[in-house]
């Protein structure tokens, strides 16, 4: 209920709250086989019953896309992400976002997301 109440107060002003929320999909790329451990990303909207769709929005570039050899994890479950990723393990590796709609809003959020790749030139 706090979800919906919160979700319905972003029309406060106007009447009309937000179609969609648009979130990361992961912690990072995808992951190899039986490594994506961390689901936090999608899972709240599966237990709340909001409609979803994940979508790639780029793929890992070997030479951008670098380890932070620098950076230190916050947590034993950032440890693995971070451990995990090498740029050659990930060569290609789909990095994605995800678009969140309300229950039973299936359809409007498969229109909003034809709208976000139109926009991304992939329509």
């Amino acid at each position: 209920m706090k979800y919906s109440n919160l979700w319905l107060s972003t029309g406060e002003k106007d009447n009309h709250p937000i179609d969609a929320i648009i979130c990361p999909a992961g912690p990072g790329a995808a992951p190899p086989l039986g490594n994506a451990k961390y689901w936090n990303y999608t899972s709240q909207w599966n237990l709340l019953e909001y409609s979803g769709a994940v979508f790639p929005v780029t793929s890992v570039d070997q030479k951008i896309d670098v380890k932070d050899l620098g950076y230190v994890p916050m947590n034993e479950q950032d440890r693995f992400n971070y451990e995990l990723y090498s740029p050659e393990k990930y060569v290609d590796a789909p990095v994605s976002l995800q678009l969140v709609t309300r229950r039973f809003e299936c359809e409007k959020c498969l229109k909003v997301l034809e709208v976000v790749e139109r926009a991304m030139g992939r329509k």
